[in-house]
């Protein structure tokens, strides 16, 4: 990324990019910096005051970073292609703590929760299940496994952090407890078709 100047038309090199399809964006508390991840195993944390990378690191892995959220302002964690969960220090991107074989498959979705009474790591994978990880020792806590195919994005709830959402490519929503250990609340979605054979509208 360059800056050019409008009256000589010089420009000055600010930032430099992803090289490869970048996968994953995320913001955390702050709305002036975000995190990005691509296909090559690169994540970078910018800055949009001024467009500059504060801090950047690749991570060996094949098929690279599929999702990705914010732990506060602090971290960063990431899903990958190669069953991995991973966080990242977000102003060093020093390497903090992983969960190897976190899925049975890629980890397509996480999300965070952290507090003085509950603080959990939530992954949805290719493998349709739901994962709550314990944030200080990353121990399996819940594994909630109702999506018959892959988890596509999960939630913590706004109001209530011990509920948890997820979405899935089956079409079906689910909203679990992790209270209570159970499932709360279920909505199947019909997959969108087109009938051609439908009269037009008058």
């Amino acid at each position: 990324m360059y800056r050019m100047l409008v009256d000589d038309l010089s420009s000055q090199l600010v930032s430099v990019g992803h090289t490869a399809e970048v996968t994953c964006v995320c913001f955390g508390t702050r709305s002036d910096v975000f995190a990005s991840a691509s296909s090559e195993g690169a994540i970078k944390v910018w800055d949009l005051n001024n467009y500059s990378v504060l801090a950047e690191t690749r991570v060996t892995a094949p098929g690279g970073a599929r999702c990705m959220c914010w732990i506060g302002d602090t971290a960063v964690v990431s899903g990958w292609e190669d069953h991995f969960v991973r966080c990242h220090d977000a102003s060093t991107m020093q390497a903090l703590w992983e969960i190897p074989n976190a899925h049975r498959g890629a980890v397509t979705t996480v999300a965070t929760h952290s507090d003085a009474s509950l603080s959990y790591v939530l992954s949805g994978g290719e493998d349709g299940s739901v994962r709550i990880w314990a944030l200080r020792s990353r121990e399996l806590m819940l594994q909630f496994v109702e999506h018959k195919k892959g988890v596509s994005q999960v939630l913590v709830d706004v109001k209530s952090p011990n509920l948890v959402h997820s979405a899935g490519l089956d079409c079906s929503v689910f909203t679990y407890d992790l209270r209570k250990v159970s499932r709360t609340a279920i909505c199947h979605c019909p997959p969108h078709t087109t009938d051609h054979h439908s009269p037009p509208p008058h």
